[in-house]
């Protein structure tokens, strides 16, 4: 069991239910960034400018989705215990 799973199962499942709820949430809101940055990117791109350093931060933000999906994905794990 991983140092962060043995923390998760020492608190009450209402705790870890309310864990995985901010977790939905923030997942949420990222997707919503996630879509608008890449609104602003084609409207970077329609009006002929670089586009490179808008990528560049969707990339980041993909990556940091992913590893918020993963942090979900612990949190379901442990509910399950």
């Amino acid at each position: 069991m991983s140092e962060r799973a043995g923390r998760l199962a020492g608190y009450p499942a209402m705790d870890q239910r309310q864990t995985l709820a901010k977790a939905d949430a923030g997942i949420a809101d990222a997707k919503q960034c996630i879509a608008r940055q890449q609104g602003l990117i084609e409207k970077i791109a329609r009006s002929g400018r670089d586009t490179r350093a808008a990528e560049e931060l969707l990339a980041t933000m993909h990556n940091t989705l992913h590893a918020m999906q993963a942090h979900r994905r612990t949190i379901v794990t442990e509910l399950r215990v």
